[in-house]
């Protein structure tokens, strides 16, 4: 029998960053150097407004699993960023190889998913530069949150959601024209050929 809902979990809708003078989130990227560049972005721009620095941590890194720990800064996609690639496996997330496509990006949070009050915001791309072109828009809302900055430097961002497709994508304005999401070059959106998700 499912139990009765009597009250909401909290929503977590703030993320801090920084709280007290000290940091509140890690930024998570592979150290492989791909995202550093956009990683030391964020950095930048936190440690600019607050002098706090965010340490920068690998996907590997147990800072990094889920279910989380702490605030995150996610960079890359499914394909790159292991704690993304967790967090895609469970539906928080679609950024892939194919979303948002080569160029595009996408900044978005994820509140709460845990219930144990820890928050990420994903700074994703299906390529390198749509990954750097996310962290520049972070960047510019962490520019417009409002800040303390003093012996008690604080940073909190709200809800995010930015998106910008990559080259060539278009959203259907229709829903026939609306593809499978495992259309092939061969048999199109033709349905029930080929490898289905719902056969799995």
């Amino acid at each position: 029998m499912t139990p009765d809902i009597v009250a909401l979990k909290p929503l977590g809708l703030a993320t801090e960053i920084v709280r007290d003078g000290q940091p509140r989130a890690r930024i998570v990227a592979p150290l492989s150097g791909t995202y550093l560049a956009a990683a030391q972005k964020i950095q930048a721009i936190v440690r600019r407004l607050t002098g706090v620095t965010l340490p920068i941590v690998d996907d590997m890194a147990a800072d990094a699993d889920v279910p989380l720990k702490r605030n995150l800064i996610c960079l890359g996609n499914r394909s790159t960023n292991r704690c993304i690639n967790k967090l895609y496996d469970l539906y928080f997330t679609l950024l892939d190889l194919k979303y948002p496509g080569l160029g595009g990006h996408v900044v978005h949070s994820l509140h709460n998913p845990f219930g144990n009050g820890c928050n990420v915001i994903f700074v994703g791309g299906s390529d390198a530069a749509g990954v750097e072109a996310a962290a520049t828009v972070l960047a510019a809302k962490i520019e417009q949150a409002a800040v303390t900055a003093d012996g008690n430097a604080a940073l909190r961002l709200g809800w995010l959601l930015e998106a910008q497709l990559g080259a060539g994508l278009v959203v259907p304005r229709a829903l026939k024209d609306c593809e499978l999401w495992e259309a092939s070059r061969g048999y199109g959106s033709v349905p029930g050929i080929g490898y289905h998700n719902l056969y799995i």
